[in-house]
């Protein structure tokens, strides 16, 4: 009977106050956009266990909308439900020819837009859309998976910059090979401009 209430008291005084959301985890993207170096970057990663009350889950479940912007504004940090709501557009102006230099260097327009589905009919976060669509010049480059359950698909980043005579794009992956997700496979491409 002792240890029964000992155990008790202990598990009470342990509870987290409201409902437990163990490993919860939200999937955010980082965008840079640098004309001055001809530079579009998104790369995605995610935070395990945001703390309920705190700084940016004001109310325990929604994303407070001071620190929202805060963390667009300071740090370009955006999740696919601002994306949606607010897509992002970088405008990468061309460099005219310099003489004795070079040709002139294409400039590049490149918008993200979010999807996040929360309607969904799968009944499972596991499955439902929640990822930033990039799309370069109007086409449509790739998506970036932000819902945690889904970081060993797709890309992990895609760099857009400058060159010479055209654009080069990298797209890193997580390599299928790789076991904790740490290792990525990249690739280059590059579109001459004609």
């Amino acid at each position: 009977m002792r240890l029964g209430s000992v155990l008790l008291t202990a598990s009470l005084l342990l509870a987290p106050n409201g409902d437990a959301r163990a490993d919860d985890a939200a999937g955010f993207v980082q965008l840079i956009c640098a004309p001055e170096v001809g530079l579009f970057s998104v790369r995605r990663f995610q935070i395990p266990n945001i703390p309920d009350l705190g700084p940016y889950l004001a109310d325990g479940w929604k994303p407070d909308e001071t620190v929202v912007r805060t963390l667009q504004q300071k740090y370009g940090i955006y999740d696919s439900r601002a994306l949606k709501q607010n897509p992002f557009e970088c405008r990468i102006p061309s460099l005219p020819a310099a003489s004795g230099r070079r040709a002139e260097v294409p400039g590049f327009h490149v918008k993200v837009t979010g999807q996040y589905d929360a309607n969904s009919s799968t009944g499972s976060y596991r499955t439902m859309a929640d990822h930033a669509d990039i799309f370069l010049n109007g086409q449509h480059l790739g998506l970036v998976p932000l819902n945690p359950y889904g970081f060993t698909v797709e890309n992990s980043s895609i760099d857009i910059s400058q060159q010479e005579r055209g654009l080069n794009i990298r797209k890193c992956a997580v390599s299928v090979e790789s076991v904790d997700g740490s290792q990525l496979s990249c690739t280059d491409k590059f579109f001459e401009d004609k």
